[in-house]
Parts: C-alpha cells; structure tokens; sequence
C-alpha cells in the first residue's frame, strides 16, 4: 500500500512539474482600441529592416497581450520570424525566430514558440507594456 501511495505522489508531481504553462493563467487587464501607431525606427535595432511591412500591416491592430501586433514574416521552409510591436506607440520590443510555429491570444500574454516541435525546443515568453521577456 505504501507503494502505491508513493508512486502516486510520484506520478502527481511529476505531471505537475510537466505541466505547460495556460493562456488563460496570464490575462490581459484591458485590450487597446486607441490610435495605431506606425513602427518607430530607433526602437529596435532591427526595426528599419522591418518597419515597412510591419506599417503597411499595423491596420490589423491588437493581435497579442491586450496592446502589442505580432507580425510574422516567412523566412524559408519551416522558418517564421516574429516581431513584437508595442500598436499604441510604435515601440518593436522582440524578434523571435521560429521552426515554423508559434500561439498566442489577443487577451494572453503568453507567447509559445515552438509548440510541439519535434526539431526545436518550445519556449515561453511573458509580455508586459514594454517587454517581452522568458517566462521563469
């Protein structure tokens, strides 16, 4: 019986310390439905290299963490790359390459690159007003 009772704690704690991080444990307070503003380009040291596609798509608003557009461009055969515009000021705040996958949510915070990738490890990121940084 002790047995038992020890493989299921074992078994419980390791689900936990398995378990992926929710969309929906990282909220937004608020979604932005202001002006949108154009990429600035001294914000990001890649930011000329991106700016015009992302100006031409900033119509599409809000996309990520309440205030933030998540813009994606192609970059070969399982290949994305991300980045991660502030819409209310024009801020890039990150780029991101990916092996072709990625999720997040309008009303989320969380980014997910590489979910259920067999060729490269998934990451979590957190984004703030300003930031978009690892998820620890």
């Amino acid at each position: 019986m002790k047995q038992i009772a020890g493989l299921l704690l074992t078994a419980l704690f390791a689900s936990a310390c398995l378990a992926q991080p929710a969309f929906e444990d990282y909220p937004v307070d608020e979604v932005y439905d202001g002006f949108l503003a154009t990429m600035r380009m001294n914000s990001h040291e890649l930011a000329p290299q991106y700016a015009d596609e992302a100006n031409r798509q900033t119509d599409i608003g809000p996309n990520f963490a309440g205030v933030h557009t998540l813009f994606t461009f192609d970059c070969g055969a399982n290949c994305d790359e991300l980045v991660v515009m502030n819409t209310e000021s024009g801020w890039m705040l990150a780029h991101f390459k990916t092996c072709g996958s990625h999720e997040f949510h309008l009303e989320s915070r969380l980014l997910v690159i590489n979910p259920d990738s067999e060729r490269c490890e998934t990451s979590y990121y957190l984004a703030s007003a300003w930031a978009v940084e690892p998820l620890e």
